[in-house]
């Protein structure tokens, strides 16, 4: 006994540790995707004594000694009915009982929501790390190392990390089973396909002792799938067994299963013996029909043995197929000529076949109260032999799929068939009652705004003690059933009543229950049924609230009152009736709008210019592709990730399509590679196969079958869409690269830009039909087709879209309006709109019937619009741009209000800023050739415009006397402006061979130094704009970056050849070259003193250097994550400012180069230039999202003057939206038309935007975030 207690006293830390373990990880773990209600039933399992070959045979395979050749995965096939189900229940159950089960996962066709494709994988690695320790420590790691594993990644993903990976770790020595059962009835095809592929190539890097056991109906991609030449996997089928087995598994079945009828009846059942030989006989080898037949005759036992023996007889007598053994049982229950029972049946069965997800008969009887209430508790009973759960509290189901099948098929069921649409009647106004009843504030008493919904770890709880399941069905359900209910005044009422007291709410569940990516279709279904203009205007409306705020709302709830309806617009109906109730919550001080903007949400991710968009064919999913080489997945509703981001080729992705069944993409590359991949799993779906040049354009024939490509070395190439294979050579085209292809809608005909020309030609022969159409005076970019095939559209570099008619090959309409090059055409899917893209940054909609432009331009990107796509409803279009965004915009649009139009002004992307030398304004350069002054205190613009290049302006300083402003461009030039009169004070200064990279003034004014893309540096007399001297040479490579010493004696350089370079600017003499960067040395500047030079590069680092002695100053500065464009010096020279393409600002310590204060992300797009004011009080940021802002130097680097308890500081990040806190705490999400001017604390002025400055006086978040309810007083909140 006291060996035992000492055993006891020793293993108790081990089980605190295993506790504390447990504990830990439970959160990280409880992030992966799970299928809920797919564990084993021990009620579904074999009668003891039957199956035993089979099970003998399964049990050998799971214990024989591991080894190489030993099957890790085995396939038990065999057709509906034969049991497959019950032994793989009764090996879950043995395995289960002795610690070896890993998993068991049982699909479906019922409930495809919870069990499917996407949560198989995570599933299992969650069951097994609840079986093995060690397993569970590796998957955590994994995990934490990369959070998108979460968000259901490909199935090769989930294999490689969440079930090879920690497999590596695993440490149970002999059998570990696994089981899926019911394969087939997950998803269809397509769906499984990558699935199974995984599954079944990846059994062989499976541990040796895993022993995969899957069963499934034997169709056609499972048999093939799981062919035998796989190594370590094998197929076994149950129909193939021998027939004598089965039926002698199923007379000891049947034996089994009548054994109470058999005791009841032993005296008076005569020839029993012959009854059961020939119940046997009747089974035809089927386990379902003898299962069935069994309950039948259970339940009949009650009305004795003449009445068994006669049901025996008619079912002996129906036949020895299901249906006719279904209709018969239903035929003795419920008799054909008894019409009452008939309808009873019928109001029953319709409401189960109805209701969108299985429910238990308690939710039924509530749910479909009408008349009668007692009709489920007459009709279920005697359907025992048919569904399961009729007499507990579970879901019902059928015992067999086949029976709902039966039952909705007429030819089969004949007088029981059954359509369900005619029951969602039934539904609508119980769960409108339910809603009204149930839904409520802050209804799981959420404890913090701060955090997202993921991150609470007792949600799951919370959730299930709070929504009931009679909620969770309304709130998800109603608009499906309203959809074929018929109009009725008493529930337009009561949607009314729902939707103006109750939305919000309403949102909330959504919201927890993970179901707002259907929010928008559900409102939609109520806004197609409501008669009343009222109401449709409210849902149109509440439509929009969900489409923006979605975003905010799916990750977070109590987002609903702290971010959607304090920032929805002023004349937004939701915004009106619901936002005087929520009084406590931020507030916008200055810019807020009126009316909702076309824009509706942008989607963040990308790194690089977003070159395709494509809508999936159901309008649920968006594909971007982008020159960052990645394919991305979004969730057209909510912008979530539908998987992370898919890795193509190392080349940028310029093209990508959709499937006509959307199961599929294609993805084309500047490499020359196609690739193809599997829309719900994010796999690839084969192997990458090449067009001969750059690939430019890639589209689906409308069946399909086919896909052709085109390239930039004027070739196309048609290819079978199913095996990759080119269907013909290349066909070479003479009149230019190939910028775009498009399919005919009957497929008979493919356009393509080809030069200057659209190019017809027959898809099959591969021959141009008729001329080239011509007209465009710069190259075509994209045409498309109508939808009804009549016309085909083109745009240009010359900046037109023509409309062409097919058959006349003329041109019907020139379209002008856009002023830069027009990169991408989509026609909405009535034909009835054009929308394009273009380099002016805006999104423009044709109507193609008149010809002239319908309504505003739309806009709001911040660079080049390259690709538009309408979704497959015509309701919105999608946009990739330059500017590393996707967006959603409102084709609806109609004509703009003036509020719009001030929140969508055009946008300039600034690349170069100067402070003049009083410090009253600074000067800009941007993207479109534009040189404005600006008043540095208000940030108004005092001058705009007072240059136009040829090309980009680069560098724009002032004169040290501040007159004048020079700036340099593209168009290899220099040009010096009058500050004041904005005329040219000379002729371009020309002699550099290519772009101008940097302009600096000498600190006398006297000479201006440029560096350039040719390698040279050149002196200019500022004054006559004359040469001083050759060129300074010594650079291999382009020079980024020119810097004058403060005593105009030296001139520092940085260039792609990775040096800095120090001269004499009398001599043209190179003093030295300083080696220490990895990458190009884009910026330099001198300290004030003259004796420090500090770089920036490409590498992402900061390095100082001692002027004399061209030797670096302590170690390198380590802190931006990418490219550093620019630097400058505190005239006191005591802190550096940089900017990057990290999107930050950083101040460095230069006597320490220690990081001073946090650094700022607050731009959205790469930080271009940075310059101190001459007093040192104040920075300025130019960045490529259109902004300029100015800090206040003091604020960046002391925050302890800023009120902490708002925590909105200088140190908060804005990622997609969110506002945060510098520990990433949300504070409120901002759509998108509010982001780019948003006054940050340490702003003192923005320049290019309209503004946007939070009130937060009165808001509450955190802990404290209930409180914005206005039945809670002022005082209260404020306490």
């Amino acid at each position: 006994m006291a060996q035992i207690e000492k055993w006891r006293e020793n293993a108790n830390p081990f089980a605190e540790l295993h506790a504390k373990l447990v504990a830990a990880t439970t959160l990280i773990i409880n992030d992966l995707p799970y299928a809920d209600g797919a564990a084993f039933d021990p009620s579904k399992a074999c009668i003891p004594g039957t199956r035993e070959f089979v099970l003998d045979e399964l049990h050998r395979w799971i214990n024989e000694r591991d080894g190489d050749d030993i099957p890790r995965l085995l396939v038990l096939t065999g057709a509906p009915g034969f049991g497959k189900s019950a032994i793989a229940n009764t090996l879950a159950q043995h395995y289960d009982k002795v610690r070896r089960l890993g998993s068991f996962v049982s699909f479906s066709r019922a409930d495809q929501a919870r069990r499917h494709p996407a949560n198989l994988l995570s599933t299992i690695s969650r069951d097994i790390a609840d079986l093995d320790p060690h397993w569970r420590v590796a998957l955590c790691e994994v995990m934490e190392k990369n959070h998108s594993l979460g968000k259901s990644p490909p199935p090769i993903r989930q294999m490689e990390n969440l079930v090879l990976g920690p497999a590596k770790s695993l440490s149970i020595a002999g059998p570990v089973v696994i089981i899926i059962d019911a394969l087939d009835e997950c998803g269809n095809p397509a769906a499984r396909e990558t699935l199974l592929q995984v599954l079944s190539q990846s059994a062989s890097a499976l541990p040796r002792n895993f022993r995969v056991l899957v069963t499934a109906r034997p169709e056609k991609d499972i048999i093939r799938a799981f062919s035998d030449q796989h190594p370590n996997v094998q197929q076994r089928r149950l129909d193939t067994m021998d027939p004598a087995t089965i039926d002698l598994d199923i007379a000891v079945f049947i034996e089994r299963q009548l054994a109470p009828v058999i005791q009841a009846f032993d005296k008076e059942w005569l020839f029993r013996e012959q009854w059961l030989g020939m119940l046997v006989t009747g089974s035809n080898h089927v386990f379902q029909w003898a299962a069935t037949t069994c309950r039948a005759i259970l339940e009949a036992e009650e009305h004795g043995v003449e009445y068994v023996t006669g049901l025996i007889a008619e079912i002996l007598g129906a036949g020895v197929n299901l249906d006719d053994l279904y209709r018969l049982i239903l035929c003795r229950k419920f008799p054909e000529r008894d019409v009452s029972a008939i309808h009873r049946f019928k109001r029953v069965m319709g409401c189960i076949l109805a209701a969108k997800e299985p429910l238990p008969k308690s939710i039924f009887v509530e749910l479909c109260r009408q008349g009668d209430d007692e009709d489920f508790e007459s009709v279920l009973p005697p359907l025992d032999s048919l569904l399961s759960g009729i007499s507990d509290d579970t879901p019902i189901k059928a015992r067999h799929t086949s029976f709902y099948d039966f039952l909705m098929d007429e030819g089969r069921s004949r007088a029981y068939f059954i359509d369900s649409t005619h029951y969602d009647r039934h539904f609508t106004k119980p769960c409108l009652r339910i809603l009204k009843s149930g839904l409520k504030f802050n209804i799981c008493e959420l404890p913090s705004s701060y955090t997202k919904n993921t991150a609470l770890a007792d949600l799951p709880d919370c959730v299930a003690k709070a929504i009931s399941p009679l909620l969770s069905y309304a709130s998800r359900f109603l608009g499906r059933h309203l959809k074929h209910t018929p109009f009725d005044q008493d529930i337009l009422d009561g949607l009314r009543a729902l939707l103006k007291e109750q939305l919000l709410y309403w949102l909330e569940v959504l919201s927890l229950l993970k179901q707002m990516s259907a929010a928008t279709r559900l409102f939609a279904s109520i806004q197609a049924w409501a008669h009343d203009i009222s109401c449709a205007a409210f849902v149109k409306d509440a439509i929009r609230f969900v489409e923006t705020f979605a975003p905010p709302i799916s990750q977070s709830a109590p987002h609903i009152y702290l971010s959607a309806v304090p920032f929805a617009p002023k004349q937004s109906l939701v915004s009106q009736t619901y936002r005087s109730q929520y009084p406590f919550t931020a507030r916008l001080k200055v810019g807020e709008i009126d009316w909702w903007p076309a824009m509706l949400k942008t989607f963040e991710g990308h790194s690089d210019s977003v070159f395709a968009v494509a809508y999936s064919p159901n309008g649920k999913r968006i594909a971007s592709v982008s020159g960052d080489g990645t394919i991305r997945l979004w969730d057209a509703e909510t912008g979530e990730a539908a998987w992370g981001s898919l890795k193509g080729p190392r080349a940028a992705i310029w093209s990508i399509a959709y499937s006509p069944s959307g199961h599929r993409i294609i993805s084309g590359s500047r490499d020359a590679t196609i690739q193809m991949w599997d829309t719900e799993t994010g796999e690839l779906v084969r192997s990458p196969f090449k067009h001969s040049g750059q690939l430019r354009c890639i589209a689906h024939s409308p069946d399909g079958t086919y896909i052709v490509t085109g390239s930039e070395d004027g070739t196309t190439c048609i290819w079978d869409a199913e095996t990759g294979e080119a269907t013909q050579e290349p066909i070479q085209w003479n009149n230019g690269g190939i910028f775009w292809v498009a399919y005919s809608p009957d497929g008979l005909h493919i356009a393509s830009g080809q030069g200057m020309t659209v190019n017809i030609w027959n898809s099959a022969a591969g021959e141009a039909v008729g001329s080239l159409l011509r007209g465009h005076s710069g190259a075509v970019n994209c045409v498309v087709y109508s939808p009804d095939g009549a016309h085909i559209a083109s745009c240009s570099e010359d900046k037109t879209i023509r409309l062409w008619n097919t058959q006349t090959r003329q041109a019907v309409w020139v379209l002008e309006g856009h002023t830069g090059t027009i990169w991408s055409l989509a026609y909405s899917p009535d034909g009835r709109r054009l929308a394009s893209g273009s380099d002016d940054k805006t999104i423009r909609l044709w109507d193609v019937e008149k010809g002239e432009q319908a309504g505003a331009p739309l806009e709001g990107h911040t660079n080049r619009v390259f690709s538009v796509a309408y979704s497959p409803d015509g309701t919105h279009i999608v946009s990739g741009s330059g500017d590393c965004t996707v967006r959603v915009w409102d084709a609806e649009v109609g004509e703009r209000t003036a509020a719009e139009e001030i929140v969508q002004s055009p946008s300039t992307a600034f690349q170069y800023i100067a402070y003049s030398p009083d410090g009253a304004s600074i000067v800009s350069g941007s993207q479109e050739g534009a040189v404005q002054i600006w008043d540095a205190d208000t940030g108004q613009p005092m001058l705009t415009q007072i240059s136009e290049h040829h090309d980009d302006p680069s560098t724009v300083p002032y004169s040290p006397d501040g007159k004048l402003v020079v700036s340099g461009s593209e168009d290899h030039t220099i040009q010096a402006w009058d500050a004041l009169a904005g005329k040219a004070v000379h002729e371009s200064l020309k002699g550099h061979g290519d772009v101008v990279m940097s302009i600096a003034y000498s600190p006398d004014g006297s000479q201006i130094a440029s560096g350039s893309n040719d390698g040279t540096i050149r002196i200019w007399v500022a004054k006559s704009g004359e040469p001083l001297g050759e060129p300074f040479k010594g650079h291999d490579g382009a020079v980024w970056s020119v810097a004058y010493s403060p005593d105009g004696m030296q001139i520092a350089s940085g260039a792609a050849d990775k040096t800095l370079r120090i001269w004499n600017v009398e001599t043209g003499e190179q003093l030295s070259v300083i080696d220490g960067h990895e990458n190009v040395v884009s910026c330099v500047a001198y300290s004030p003193d003259g004796t420090r030079i500090v770089s920036g590069s490409v590498d992402t680092i900061l390095r100082q250097w001692d002027v004399e002695r061209g030797e670096a100053i302590g170690s390198p500065l380590h802190g931006h994550s990418d490219l550093i464009r620019t630097i400058a010096h505190s005239p006191d020279g005591k802190t550096v400012v940089s900017g990057s393409d990290d999107q930050t600002l950083r101040l460095w310590d230069a006597e320490s180069g220690r990081s001073v204060g946090a650094p700022i992300k607050v731009h959205s797009g790469f930080v271009m230039s940075v310059a101190y004011s001459p007093d040192g009080t104040r920075i300025a940021s130019a960045s490529l999202d259109s902004t300029i802002r100015t800090w206040d130097v003091a604020k960046m680097q002391d925050s302890a003057d800023i009120d902490a308890s708002v925590e909105f500081r200088h140190d908060s990040r804005v990622d997609n939206g969110w506002i945060t806190t510098a520990s990433s705490q949300l504070l409120v999400w901002l759509p998108s038309w509010y982001r780019q001017g948003l006054v940050w604390p340490s702003n003192v002025a923005i320049m290019g935007s309209s503004l946007t400055e939070l009130d937060l006086t009165d808001f509450v978040h955190g802990s404290d975030w209930h409180s914005c309810k206005a039945d809670v007083k002022i005082e209260e909140v404020k306490s």
